[in-house]
Formats: C-alpha cells, structure tokens, sequence
C-alpha cells in the first residue's frame, strides 16, 4: 500500500507558529550592504512570503563583510556570530 501524498506524510513540517528559516546566503545575495533587515526588507526583495509569520535568520553562507542592521527578525547562535563579526548589529 502507498503511503499517500508527499503533503499528508510532512504536514507536520507546516506547524503554524514555526519560523521560516532563512540561510544569511540569500540575505547577502539579494539586499545592499547597510540594509535595516526587517520582515518587511525581506517580503520586498521576495525571500519570504508572509512578513507577518516568524522569520529566523540561520547561519548558513556567508556575509562577506557587509554590514546589516538586523531588527524584528529572530536569529540563530552562528548568524549572530558572522553579522556581528561582519560589524553589524542585531537590535
């Protein structure tokens, strides 16, 4: 017997009230080095779909030296390390 569809066997993976992690790669790639990173920063360049529901930063890729202003935004232990390392800050 099949197990179902792909979507009844990870429901679980859409819990409403989970985060959408966002890997510091694609914060990097698609916003200007001094950009204040707000949910709503983050809708306008289209890394997420809902600026309402919790967004967390993770530390996956790189800064490479620019300087973000991270506010209203969660964020993991090794994103803050690299921004802060990078002199941004996180308010």
């Amino acid at each position: 017997m099949s197990p179902g569809p792909l979507s009844s066997r990870y429901r679980t993976a859409f819990v409403t009230g989970a985060s959408t992690g966002l890997g510091l790669a694609f914060t990097e790639m698609l916003l200007a080095e001094g950009v204040e990173v707000t949910p709503e920063t983050l809708f306008g360049a289209g890394l997420v779909r809902r600026p309402d529901h919790p967004i967390k930063l993770l530390g996956t890729g790189e800064v490479s030296g620019r300087k973000f202003v991270v506010k209203g935004v969660a964020v993991s232990a090794s994103a803050r390390t690299k921004i802060e390392q990078a002199g941004g800050t996180i308010a």
